[in-house]
């Protein structure tokens, strides 16, 4: 039967494989009957290829004429009709796919197996596929179930869906078989039988998770998620477990991105039979570097201490590069920058670069230095208006001392102050004050 080809058995009667030899099917070989078929195998062997299909909607039997015929599939023999039994009795081998969606396929001679698989179909409770084996069943490929008409089996029913003489070997997928509509199956095992047992599972996978998220304040933040499951998906979206309003799409978006929006976010998708919460997300939100306090200008004088300071604010909180006209000081990384004794050296312009990963910004500030000098001088108390001439010298313990004029200063205030500008240049001076005449 060439592939495309069909063959059908859509009539009753005795039906008979007659050829010496191989019959080889690539096509399709259907019995669309409602009646009981017999089809003889007569010094003939069939096999399904592995595009072909056999599909028996109907009960019936395969049954050996004459010869040594054999059975060997590659392809999918389907058991899509009829609820009773349908026995095979020559000798049968599986590499390919046995869908049993209804009543009961009877193996009565020789059962192997060399991989392939076994699906079976659970149409409600008393209509499900099943295989019998009359020998020893070897347990091998992969087991399979499908739900059909829309049939979603109780919690803990049980399906027995394999009987035998004896097992050997195990499915290649030992573990729970997942068929939506929030059910499992497990396999149970006794030495003469295979069933299936329904579990409640939730059928929502998450496909892809959100991701983290690192945004600078003021810019939109987005979370995404793709998910499956059973019939139409709804969406919750959390903002450290607690439900963001109006936020019931696999997207979502926040437009300005704030501080106050950091945080885990994670969605709770849902579908008609399961739920399930997607990875936890972390949004960060980053906010550039902003003065709080800016340096000051410092003028001090020669040899002392100089500081420099800034308080600054920032998240992730911002690193510090202190500069000299332009060139940085190594190892003045701090908030403050201090000169422990300033010289002519140090007098210049200073800078401080405030960054973090949002941003960065410069603060500059000038150092200057003076040249203080102590003033000597004098302290006059008199009445108001009284004219003095302030005389220095510089030898008090001599008599002949001369006294020198060094100004006249009518009293405004009083006390009033007198300093003598030329003292910083002078080792020693002495001063007094000489009451003059009103004028």
């Amino acid at each position: 039967i060439a592939p495309g080809g069909v063959l059908n058995y859509g009539i009753t009667g005795f039906n008979s494989f007659q050829r010496a030899g191989v019959i080889t099917n690539h096509g399709s070989i259907v019995w669309e009957s409602t009646a009981t078929m017999p089809w003889n195998f007569q010094s003939s062997s069939l096999e399904n290829a592995s595009d072909g299909l056999i599909d028996l909607k109907a009960d019936g039997s395969f049954t050996r004429h004459s010869g040594s015929p054999d059975f060997r599939n590659y392809g999918i023999l389907r058991k899509s009709g009829g609820t009773g039994d349908t026995s095979i009795s020559v000798p049968f081998t599986n590499n390919g796919t046995i869908d049993v969606a209804t009543g009961r396929l009877g193996f009565y001679s020789d059962y192997s197996s060399t991989g392939g698989r076994l699906q079976f179909g659970i149409g409600d409770v008393t209509s499900f596929g099943r295989i019998l084996v009359n020998g020893n069943a070897p347990l091998s490929g992969e087991l399979a179930a499908v739900l059909l008409n829309n049939f979603v089996p109780a919690v803990d029913s049980t399906y027995e869906i394999m009987t035998f003489a004896s097992s050997s070997g195990a499915f290649t997928n030992p573990g729970d078989l997942n068929v939506g509509s929030g059910r499992a199956f497990t396999p149970l095992h006794t030495s003469t039988s295979l069933s299936l047992r329904t579990l409640e599972t939730n059928d929502v996978i998450i496909v892809s998770q959100p991701q983290p998220t690192t945004v600078i304040a003021g810019n939109p933040a987005e979370f995404n998620v793709t998910a499956s499951g059973t019939g139409e998906l709804s969406y919750q979206w959390r903002r450290n477990q607690s439900p963001i309003p109006s936020s019931n799409t696999n997207r979502l978006v926040i437009p300005n991105a704030q501080p106050g929006n950091a945080g885990t976010y994670d969605v709770v998708v849902t579908s008609g039979t399961g739920m399930t919460t997607s990875l936890a997300a972390a949004l960060t939100v980053h906010v550039p570097p902003s003065l709080t306090l800016p340096a000051a200008n410092q003028t001090i004088a020669g040899g002392k201490e100089a500081t420099f300071t800034v308080v600054a604010s920032g998240t992730p909180p911002p690193s510090y590069e202190w500069r000299f006209n332009g060139n940085p000081i190594p190892g003045a990384n701090g908030s403050s920058f201090t000169i422990p004794a300033a010289m002519t050296g140090n007098v210049g312009d200073y800078s401080v670069v405030i960054s973090n990963a949002a941003g960065s910004l410069t603060n500059t500030v000038s150092l200057a230095l003076v040249d203080l000098k102590m003033f000597a001088g004098v302290v006059i108390d008199g009445a108001l208006g009284s004219r003095y001439r302030v005389e220095f010298t510089t030898d008090v313990n001599t008599p002949t001392s001369n006294w020198f004029d060094i100004g006249v200063v009518t009293l405004t205030n009083r006390p009033h102050f007198f300093f003598d500008l030329d003292s910083p240049s002078a080792s020693k001076r002495f001063y007094r004050a000489v009451p003059l005449p009103s004028p």
